[in-house]
């Protein structure tokens, strides 16, 4: 009789104390949990951000800070330390995390993570800056400066989306095709493609992202925390909640 008296005691206690875990979730306890997941290292040069481990890059360059020469672009600007959080984060709602993503439509986790990221965003948890860094040959450059061009009409998201879906054919009757489902003035889409605003953004993209060491895809910063590679989505949403709950990021 005491044994199993026994056993159902600390079987309640064990009960009593998941839920006392799960309820306290999104409190100190959940966070200082969240912190020992992560095994943080300053970014030489950068400070007040730190940088974690991520996982699988898709990228057909090496670690190389020239981003940008396997795509024949100039080599990437140097980004002074002052200008840093003006060129990651664009725009932050407050109350909001800011996150910075670094994408190729080629890379196949990017896709995941894109629709991880926005479903956040409309949640209201974290504001997102799309950086689009092609990496992976001509065909990504020309699919990022067509999801440049749809953003001078104001219709980046819509258009960011379907060539995060689509199987995307470097051409202009595709470009044309897709233009016209996100509602786009497909001739101005086309021309813009050759905007000079267009190469100057792809060049402070790719110095930012040479200042993090970003020479693959996809990689992310969230709040003042970087990530290159792919992070499953309960890492991603332990270091957001991390990063809520001591907001020292810039903005």
């Amino acid at each position: 009789m005491h044994a199993t008296s026994g056993k159902s005691n600390r079987r309640g206690l064990l009960i009593a104390v998941g839920a006392a875990v799960a309820i306290w979730g999104g409190g100190a306890a959940f966070r200082q949990f969240g912190a020992r997941r992560f095994d943080f290292d300053p970014i030489p040069d950068l400070p007040g951000f730190r940088q974690v481990e991520g996982g699988t890059v898709t990228s057909t360059a090496l670690s190389d800070p020239l981003i940008g020469l396997d795509t024949g672009r100039p080599p990437a600007p140097w980004i002074k330390n002052h200008r840093i959080c003006s060129a990651l984060f664009r725009s932050h709602r407050s109350g909001t995390v800011p996150v910075a993503s670094f994408s190729d439509y080629y890379c196949p986790y990017c896709r995941v993570l894109t629709r991880e990221l926005s479903a956040r965003e409309a949640a209201g948890e974290i504001t997102v800056t799309w950086h689009e860094l092609p990496l992976l040959g001509e065909a990504s450059v020309i699919a990022a400066r067509a999801a440049m061009a749809a953003d001078l009409q104001g219709g980046y998201s819509a258009f960011h989306a379907r060539l995060m879906r689509a199987q995307f054919r470097p051409d202009p009757a595709y470009l044309a095709e897709l233009g016209e489902s996100a509602g786009l003035n497909v001739d101005r889409l086309l021309a813009d493609m050759s905007n000079p605003s267009i190469d100057t953004q792809l060049q402070l993209t790719a110095g930012v992202a040479a200042r993090f060491g970003f020479y693959g895809t996809p990689a992310l910063v969230v709040g003042r925390t970087a990530v290159l590679g792919a992070i499953p989505v309960p890492r991603l949403n332990a270091l957001i909640a991390l990063e809520a709950s001591d907001p020292e990021y810039c903005s």
